[in-house]
Formats: structure tokens, C-alpha cells, sequence
């Protein structure tokens, strides 16, 4: 059990260090990362120093954390399951508008992000020619472009016509994706396609909904490979920091 948790550790801390590789360290990264890793090696390490020198934790001690523990278990679970159902939602025919919520833009070429999320826009924009097309997204550190502008670009070059695009490219949030979005909306009862990746459909889709936006449907888009453990441990405590914060 002690050789079980230390290699989790050490392999959970490769993982984060590669995927930080692809789009840089961040605060959550530094948490998840390291700070998990260390967790997991100092129980490996506690149960070999118990197997040498046995010892009690105290109830009062170990009861409350368990409790903790199982609670905050059950939370996230219960989140994770949701966002994974919701991952596999289809979206409506015929919408109004579609949202395409922003991702990295690297110096002004695509992330593999915001590419699935431009693959999934283009089919249904090719199969619903009444559908505008809101592409959402400012512009961040290492983006030399806007990420409008990015995905603005990738839908004209694929033959959507610029008539039916509209850029919004102020917003540095997936609240303010929608929010910011919902000014070129006419009406709240309009039909609304939400595109992102199938980690992050519940959230959009939440967040139209706090927004005003009542008629919403998912369009869901490829997770890139290798990001998706990652990406639903991330969107589940981003959820529930949304639910606390009142984002959705």
C-alpha cells in the first residue's frame, strides 16, 4: 500500500508536469501537481514509518478528517457525474445563435482546445446555415490575436461566410464569454447553442442560465487526447467554485 500511493504521487506529478508543458504553469496547476503529489507520497511514507514504529492516530483527529473527506467525496462525485452526462448532451437543430466559448490561442495558431471547439462550430454551422455564429474570447498572455479573432479566421477559411459571425473579444472568463455574448442576443427566449469542449458543457449551459438565457442546448466538442483526466478534475472544482461564487 505504501509503494502504491508513492508511485501514485511521483506518476501524478509527471502527468501535471507534462500537461504544463502544453499550456503553462498556473496556480491551479502548482495545487493539483505538486500539492497532490506530496499528499499522496507522505501517506506512502507514513505507512512505512507506521510498519517500523506503530503508532494511534486519535479519533478526534481521524474522525473528522474521514468525515471531511467523505463529504467533500460524495460532493465531487456527484459533480464529476453530472458533467460527465451532460458531456454526451446534443444540441438542438436549428438555434439562433451559437455561442463558442474561447480557449488558448498560441501567438495566433489554434490550441487543440479551441480547434475541436472550431470542428464542432463548423459542422453545425454547415448543417444549419440560419445559425449565427457568436465567437467569444479576449485576448490573454501569449496571444497575439484575440481568440475571436482566431476562431473568427479558422470558420471565414473554411467557407462560413463572415456575414454570419459575430466577434466578441473583450471577455477573459467563461462568465464573461456569456455574459458579454448575450448583447448581440435579441431575445432571452432566443435558441442557443453553447460550443465547448464535453468537459465544459455544463457550466456554459449553467452559466447562459443565470444569465437570462433559458433556451440552451450543448454542442459538445473532443477533449484533447492525453487532457482528459485533467480537464474533469479541473471542471469539477471549477464548478462548484461557480456554485459557491453564485456564477451559476
Amino acid at each position: 500500500m505504501s509503494i502504491l500511493f508513492i508511485v501514485l504521487g511521483i506518476a501524478w506529478f509527471g502527468y501535471i508536469f507534462w500537461v504544463s508543458g502544453i499550456i503553462g504553469w498556473s496556480l491551479f496547476l502548482y495545487i493539483l501537481g505538486p500539492g497532490v503529489s506530496l499528499i499522496l507520497i507522505a501517506i506512502g511514507v507514513l505507512f512505512i514509518y507506521r510498519r517500523f514504529h506503530p503508532f494511534q492516530i486519535p479519533m478526534k483527529i481521524l474522525l473528522p478528517v474521514l468525515i471531511i473527506a467523505g463529504i467533500f467525496a460524495l460532493i465531487f462525485a456527484a459533480v464529476e457525474g453530472k458533467i460527465i452526462y451532460y458531456a454526451y448532451s446534443q444540441p438542438e437543430d436549428n438555434a439562433g445563435y451559437m455561442i463558442v466559448l474561447g480557449a488558448k490561442v498560441n501567438g495566433e495558431a489554434l490550441s487543440g482546445m479551441l480547434r475541436k471547439r472550431l470542428e464542432t462550430t463548423y459542422e453545425y454551422a454547415k448543417e444549419n446555415p440560419e445559425t449565427q455564429i457568436i465567437v467569444s474570447g479576449g485576448q490573454g498572455p501569449g496571444e497575439d490575436i484575440s481568440e475571436a479573432e482566431a476562431m473568427s479566421r479558422y470558420l471565414i477559411e473554411k467557407g462560413i461566410s463572415p456575414e454570419r459571425i459575430i466577434k466578441e473579444d473583450q471577455s477573459t472568463s467563461t462568465n464573461e464569454n456569456i455574459r458579454f455574448s448575450k448583447e448581440f442576443i435579441d431575445s432571452e427566449d432566443a435558441e442557443i447553442v453553447v460550443v465547448t469542449n464535453g468537459f465544459h458543457i455544463l457550466r456554459g449551459i449553467k452559466i447562459c442560465e443565470k444569465n437570462g438565457l433559458t433556451n440552451v442546448s450543448g454542442a459538445a466538442a473532443q477533449t484533447t487526447a492525453g487532457f482528459h483526466v485533467y480537464s474533469y478534475i479541473r471542471e469539477a472544482i471549477a464548478y462548484m467554485k461557480d456554485y459557491v461564487f453564485g456564477n451559476i
